[in-house]
């Protein structure tokens, strides 16, 4: 019944969803801090100047707990008071769908990369945040189409200088990347 944060589903072997909060925490991250709660990053990242990315990892017990995680984690946003500062990803659409029946004002974006443009903006999801070679090899040609009909865009995770040169370009309004440094450099000489 605790929200956590962390990247995978296993933490130190442990499967997140069936163990305990107080058994999970006994580990520590590899920087040697405590396992994050939902609520202490939303805490942490509370400012005037943060955006908060909100990724709701499916559930491997199937799409009834993933739609119960979600009515959790968008009722600690709300208790936060940072629902017009968040945007809530997940490579599972059923997951969005859920947020959108609770607030169909949500910024949404869809991970999976298998659904058009025209097919995300028939649900109400807001954007879409696919691998970056969906945009540059599978399906260039979704970048405009999701601009004609309003989605945001957002490509992840582009690293090599010459794709984000790319998506610069092409004017995403978001690049998830491990580089930062850089992307700020190279948008800096585009201004």
């Amino acid at each position: 019944e605790v929200l956590i944060i962390n990247h995978d589903e296993h933490h130190h072997a442990l499967d997140i969803e069936k163990t305990n909060y107080a058994d999970l925490i006994k580990y520590p991250l590899t920087n040697g801090e405590k396992l994050p709660t939902l609520k202490e990053y939303l805490k942490a990242g509370k400012n005037k100047f943060t955006s908060m990315i909100v990724e709701i990892k499916p559930s491997p017990q199937g799409a009834s707990h993933g739609r119960y995680i979600a009515q959790k984690v968008y009722d600690e946003v709300k208790e936060q008071k940072l629902l017009g500062k968040s945007t809530f990803i997940s490579f599972d659409i059923e997951i969005l769908k859920k947020l959108l029946e609770i607030d169909r004002n949500l910024s949404t974006q869809y991970l999976n990369g298998d659904k058009s443009p025209a097919e995300i903006k028939s649900i109400g999801i807001t954007g879409i945040d696919y691998h970056y070679s969906v945009f540059k090899t599978q399906h260039p040609d979704w970048i405009e189409e999701a601009k004609k009909i309003r989605l945001d865009l957002n490509a992840w995770t582009v690293n090599d200088p010459a794709d984000l040169e790319f998506f610069i370009a092409k004017k995403f309004n978001q690049i998830t990347t491990n580089e930062p440094e850089l992307l700020n450099e190279l948008l800096k000489t585009k201004k």
